[in-house]
C-alpha cells in the first residue's frame, strides 16, 4: 500500500445520555487525487432530510462530490476509492471506526473491508 490515505471524519450530535450513539448528519473524507495533483473532499450527507444541501450552489467545492446516502453506501464508495489509489483510510481518533462498527452489520462487506484498510493516527 501506498503511503497516500483518505482521511475520514463525522459530524453529529455524539453519544447520548442514554448510551446511544445515533447515526451522524455527515461523513466527510479528504480523498488524494489519481494524479497525485492535491486532494479532493468529499460529503456524504447520511441523512434523507439533508440532500437539499447536495445540490447547494452556495457551498464551496464540486457539487459532485456531494452525496446523499446510507452509511454504507458512503463506506463502499471510499472503499472504491481507497481501492483504486491503494492507500489506507484513517481518522485521527478511534471514532471513527467505531462508528462504522456501532452501525453496519458484523458481517457485512463494507465494515469488513473498512477494518482491513483502517489505519488509526492516534
Amino acid at each position: 500500500m501506498s503511503k497516500k490515505h483518505i482521511c475520514i471524519d463525522f459530524e453529529g450530535e455524539g453519544k447520548r445520555n442514554s448510551g446511544e450513539r445515533p447515526l451522524p448528519y455527515l461523513l466527510g473524507a479528504l480523498v488524494p487525487r489519481l494524479d497525485g495533483q492535491g486532494r479532493d473532499y468529499y460529503l456524504f450527507l447520511l441523512r434523507e432530510e439533508l440532500a437539499p444541501i447536495e445540490r447547494a450552489a452556495s457551498l464551496l467545492g464540486k457539487t459532485e462530490l456531494r452525496r446523499t446516502c446510507t452509511l454504507a453506501e458512503a463506506v463502499a464508495q471510499l472503499i472504491d476509492l481507497a481501492e483504486e489509489r491503494d492507500c489506507r483510510l484513517v481518522g485521527y481518533s478511534i471514532h471513527e471506526l467505531s462508528v462504522v462498527q456501532g452501525h453496519l452489520p458484523e458481517r457485512s462487506a463494507e465494515r469488513q473491508a473498512i477494518e482491513l484498510r483502517w489505519y488509526n493516527v492516534k
